[in-house]
């Protein structure tokens, strides 16, 4: 399920976001099985235009937004 589209395609900046729903995923760790959430967030890019170390920087920076609540900020409305 995808939640948001995210697309900026500008002569600057071109990327796409893909962000799925919140699912629950069991995982072993440590001989035991736990149950943690899971986010989908799928990027694209023009290769010719974004350098692909800068596209995974910016893709962490997201990522960090979501694990540490600060999303809660930027998406008032």
């Amino acid at each position: 399920m995808i939640v948001w589209v995210i697309c900026r395609w500008s002569n600057n900046l071109n990327f796409g976001y893909a962000i799925g729903g919140i699912e629950d995923k069991v995982i072993i760790e440590n001989n035991s099985t736990r149950v943690i959430q899971v986010l989908n967030i799928t990027q694209t890019s023009d290769h010719r235009i974004v350098d692909g170390a800068e596209a995974s920087r910016i893709l962490k920076e997201i990522k960090h937004i979501f694990e540490s609540g600060e999303y809660k900020t930027i998406c008032a409305v």
